[in-house]
């Protein structure tokens, strides 16, 4: 049975640091709320609505199919382990950075030169005769490289609150909550534990 695409109530807001890292937004597309799976992108259509939203519309507007979405999910878990283990600093396991390492070279970009109102601007797309499918890949596995090499890589962490996996960029280094919500959820957790000790172990056990 196919699952319905997520309301707008079953997306939480973007963790911070997405606008900056499109691999970043996908890894969270994969949720785990209080331990039950949650699917942002279920199906072609959400994945081509999120695409879009996040300015990477395959070449030629063409879809890019159940394939596509399968390729695209298990690239996404591997940026998710080397995401989360930049983030704990450990060494990701091998297959992740194989799996983003062939995604990143399915399509070198091509830098393209735009005009803004405060000049020129740099950017790249993906070479006309790449597949949209490989375009896509190329282009978030490019991201995720950038991410976790650059300036940003120091910010990665994974939310510390019970029953949230979802990563972020921190803007302070003692941030450890991917919103505001789960830092309330994460200090009415302690706030049981201390209170009660016993429930708690029993929690554990």
């Amino acid at each position: 049975m196919t699952r319905n695409a997520p309301t707008p109530i079953d997306a939480p807001p973007p963790a911070p640091g997405e606008e900056r890292s499109r691999a970043l937004a996908l890894v969270n597309t994969a949720l785990e709320p209080r331990g039950r799976p949650l699917e942002l992108l279920p199906d072609e259509r959400a994945l081509g609505a999120w695409l879009q939203t996040h300015g990477i519309t395959p070449p030629r507007q063409t879809r890019l199919g159940a394939d596509g979405l399968e390729r695209i999910q298990q690239l996404r878990a591997a940026i998710r382990a080397v995401f989360t283990a930049r983030a704990r600093r450990q060494a990701p396991p091998a297959g992740a950075l194989d799996t983003i390492n062939v995604a990143a070279r399915l399509a070198a970009p091509v830098p393209q030169l735009g005009w803004t109102a405060s000049g020129p601007e740099r950017t790249s797309t993906a070479p006309g005769d790449a597949a949209p499918g490989d375009a896509v890949l190329a282009q978030l596995a490019a991201d995720a490289i950038d991410t976790v090499t650059g300036e940003t890589a120091d910010q990665l962490r994974r939310c510390e609150a019970p029953g949230c996996n979802r990563l972020f960029l921190a803007d302070h280094h003692r941030r450890r909550w991917c919103s505001r919500a789960c830092g309330d959820r994460a200090r009415v957790a302690r706030h049981y534990r201390k209170h009660h000790p016993d429930a708690a172990a029993q929690a554990n056990a």
